[in-house]
């Protein structure tokens, strides 16, 4: 989990350095208290799945597509040059040592204070910001290149499964 927010925070962090925005805040909630809309959605497909049997990728979006009889859900097909390798650059690029990701609720990335990053503890507005810095020592936006490196790399193909591995099967 901890590897997917790095991963989280480097597309954030690249979002703020590419301009895009000014800050981000990144809240986080609080496990139980929320209702999103997207959680009913996917009960809708959990539900339509329960009935369905489905053996290849082309019948799970056939499934999700027909959950919704009015509105259906909308599904993109996605190739291997639609993965990027976010992970690489997270390791290269961010040491969030001191970030303590499990007692933080609140992360602030400003284009005017980075490579600094504010926590807070809390959501509450009048505790005081934790400054945190987030780029791996002797990194910098001007000597990494991050910005320049502008959609990150693609994900490198994975091996192909062994014929005995599919024998097993």
């Amino acid at each position: 989990m901890f590897r997917c927010f790095r991963m989280v925070l480097m597309t954030l962090i690249l979002v703020v350095a590419m301009n895009y925005f000014e800050k981000v805040d990144l809240k986080f909630l609080v496990s139980g208290h929320s209702n999103k809309p997207c959680d009913r959605d996917f009960g809708i497909i959990e539900k339509r799945k329960k009935v369905c049997k489905t053996m290849v990728p082309g019948e799970v979006a056939d499934m999700i597509r027909d959950a919704k009889s009015t509105q259906p859900f909308q599904v993109v097909n996605m190739g291997p040059a639609d993965f990027k390798d976010v992970a690489r650059c997270s390791d290269t690029f961010l040491n969030t040592a001191g970030l303590k990701i499990s007692t933080v609720s609140w992360i602030q990335i400003s284009r005017a204070e980075f490579p600094t990053i504010k926590t807070r503890g809390s959501l509450n507005e009048l505790e005081q910001w934790k400054e945190v810095k987030i780029l791996k020592k002797g990194q910098s936006i001007q000597n990494t290149r991050i910005v320049e490196m502008g959609p990150f790399p693609e994900l490198q193909s994975r091996p192909n499964i062994a014929d005995a591995k599919k024998r097993t099967c």
